[in-house]
């Protein structure tokens, strides 16, 4: 794993990563080699409501992380979504990426736990051990694990990160939002690019979500 140099961020706000979304896995990867997280999941292919294919291998992605030292492997999920409308939403493949490779082995394993575990959980995924690899909370952790109440109207109280995808847990939504200012915070100070990018991607989704 590389330092964050004038030179890597530079690399890392430039570099093509040939995917629909080329903004959350540049924060993500600057997110990582700071230390608030211990890695994170990518999703290539696609993210496609039209029922149609798309091909997003995400080739300039894996080339960037070869050129930071970060450790990765490809997963097998493949999930669908559809909406009341008739749109379905697809993504074929992840890509899980680690700090190091004990946490990329960490994440891995939470992403396919064993059948026993499987079995004794009643989930597909070891969500709690996810979420704290992705570095989230672990208030929502908990609140996302059912142990704790979610905070309803997410939207009300959202707002600020595009990175950061938990939900909200009753009674703590302060300091989480607080948890996303440090990251935005932290982002905001190592690449003004990025975080511009990541400000103008939120902004377009919520117009979107006003306008609708």
């Amino acid at each position: 794993m590389k330092n964050l140099d004038n030179n890597t961020i530079r690399l890392i706000e430039e570099y093509p990563l040939d995917l629909e979304n080329e903004v959350g896995p540049r924060a993500n990867i600057l997110l990582t080699l700071l230390g608030y997280k211990k890695g994170f999941i990518e999703f290539l292919d696609s993210y496609n409501r039209t029922g149609k294919q798309e091909d997003f291998q995400g080739k300039g992605l894996k080339n960037l992380l070869g050129e930071l030292d970060l450790p990765y492997r490809e997963g097998k999920t493949r999930t669908e979504y559809r909406f009341p409308n008739g749109e379905v939403e697809v993504a074929y493949k992840d890509l899980l990426v680690g700090k190091d490779k004990p946490s990329l082995e960490r994440l891995h394993q939470a992403r396919n736990p064993s059948i026993v575990k499987r079995l004794l959980g009643g989930q597909e995924y070891d969500h709690e051990e996810i979420g704290r690899c992705l570095g989230y909370p672990e208030t929502a952790i908990e609140a996302f694990a059912g142990k704790r109440a979610r905070k309803k109207e997410k939207e009300e109280y959202m707002p600020i990160s595009s990175v950061a995808n938990f939900v909200f847990s009753e009674g703590n939504y302060t300091q989480e939002l607080d948890f996303l200012r440090q990251e935005d915070e932290a982002i905001r100070k190592v690449s003004p690019t990025i975080y511009r990018m990541l400000q103008d991607k939120l902004e377009k989704y919520f117009s979107s979500r006003r306008a609708s």
